[in-house]
């Protein structure tokens, strides 16, 4: 079963939110924690999915994140479609380090974020989700300080890879007039072709 699990967002650095996406996920009585809010009504999860929607449909609002096309994609499912985004740090590493072999989240924060490497660590060497592959099996509490920190590392990533990339002002060029708008443009083809 395809579905987002939460929506997790960070707009300072050390701050974020994790926005309950999903009614079976969320109201599973074997993955709730202490300190969870009560269970969601189907209303209630509408009501959050809705605002999630306003908010990044608004061309105003602008979006990065690490592979963010993996997102755009989901979002697609669920009615969604993403105005603002305006980086991937994925894009932004290669455009600071093309030869860079391993590009993931934890990789990069490795290389770029030393006071966050290994943030996630623990959690990836957990076999309750399968290799991530099973992420509906994650107790509420270990899925919220994972995600949001995943959130918090993109958005601190995005500042220093940003800087870096307009070291060498051509080849940020390259990312900012070729690179990103050419992703959004085949990405939204492809979605309309049903690919």
């Amino acid at each position: 079963r395809q579905a987002i699990l939460t929506v997790q967002m960070s707009w300072e650095e050390g701050q974020g939110i994790a926005i309950p996406f999903d009614l079976e996920y969320w109201n599973n009585d074997e993955l709730r924690s202490p300190g969870d809010p009560p269970k969601l009504t189907p209303q209630s999860l509408q009501r959050l999915q809705n605002q999630v929607r306003q908010l990044l449909q608004n061309p105003n609002v602008r979006v990065t994140g690490h592979n963010f096309k993996f997102d755009w994609h989901h979002f697609r499912q669920y009615g969604i479609t993403v105005a603002g985004w305006e980086h991937d740090t994925i894009q932004l590493c290669h455009a600071v380090d093309e030869n860079m072999q391993l590009k993931s989240l934890d990789e990069c924060t490795r290389r770029w974020l030393a006071a966050l490497a290994g943030y996630a660590d623990a959690f990836n060497e957990d076999p309750i989700h399968c290799g991530k592959s099973r992420m509906d099996l994650v107790p509420h509490d270990k899925m919220l300080l994972y995600s949001v920190g995943d959130t918090d590392a993109t958005l601190r990533l995005t500042k220093v890879l940003l800087a870096e990339a307009r070291k060498d002002m051509r080849n940020y060029r390259v990312y900012e007039k070729v690179k990103m708008p050419a992703l959004k443009y085949l990405f939204t083809q492809a979605e309309e072709f049903g690919l």
